[in-house]
C-alpha cells in the first residue's frame, strides 16, 4: 500500500535535490520529485508485461514508483522490480528506454516528476512472479494489438503508461 509517510528526493528545475518531503506533502503541493519505471519486454519482443496497481486497478509499468534520496535512478527502478514482483535482476540488464517530465493529477494529487524509463529484455515465465499483493493486484503480458486496445481506450492505463507505451514501445512489439 502507498506509504504517504515515505521521505523523498524534492528536486529543481534541473532535477537537482534541493531537499526532501513526505511522498504524501510531495502530492498535495505537487511538488517535483523523482520516479523510476521498468518495462519488461522478453527477448521474442512479442509481449510487454504490465501490472494491475492495487490502489487504483489501472495497468501500468512492470514496476516502478517512487525513491529515497540516496538511490539513483537506476538503483531505484531494480529495487522497485524486485519488490513489486518479487524477482531480482542484476542492473546491468536494465537499459535506459527514456528521460521525461510528467505531471498528472489524480483526484486532489498533482504528480510532478522526473522519470527514467528502463527497459528490461528477459525471458520470465508469469509463474515465477510472486507480485506485492499491497501494491500489485496482477501481473500479465499484452501483445500489441492488446496495448493498442488499452492506448486507445484511455481509462485502463496510468498516464506515465500509455504516454510512455505510444512514443517508445509499440513499435518495438511484432
Amino acid at each position: 500500500m502507498v506509504n504517504s509517510e515515505e521521505l523523498i528526493a524534492i528536486v529543481n528545475e534541473h532535477d537537482k535535490i534541493i531537499g526532501t518531503a513526505k511522498r504524501g506533502e510531495v502530492h498535495e503541493k505537487g511538488l517535483l520529485h523523482r520516479e523510476a519505471y521498468v518495462f519488461l519486454i522478453p527477448s521474442s519482443y512479442g509481449k510487454v508485461l504490465l501490472q494491475r496497481r492495487a490502489d487504483d486497478g489501472k495497468w501500468t509499468a512492470s514496476a516502478g514508483g517512487h525513491f529515497s534520496p540516496n538511490e539513483d535512478y537506476l538503483q531505484a527502478a531494480q529495487r522497485e522490480f524486485q519488490e513489486e514482483l518479487g524477482i531480482d535482476v542484476p542492473v546491468k540488464f536494465f537499459k535506459e528506454l527514456c528521460y521525461e517530465r510528467f505531471k498528472t493529477g489524480w483526484k486532489n494529487e498533482i504528480n510532478d516528476r522526473f522519470a527514467k524509463v528502463f527497459l528490461l529484455n528477459r525471458d520470465i515465465p508469469i509463474s515465477e512472479f510472486k507480485p506485492d499483493p499491497n501494491e500489485v493486484a496482477e501481473v500479465r503480458y499484452f501483445n500489441k494489438h492488446d496495448i493498442y486496445n488499452l492506448v486507445k481506450e484511455k481509462t485502463w492505463l496510468t498516464r506515465a503508461a500509455r504516454e510512455t507505451l505510444k512514443r517508445y514501445l509499440m513499435h518495438r512489439l511484432r
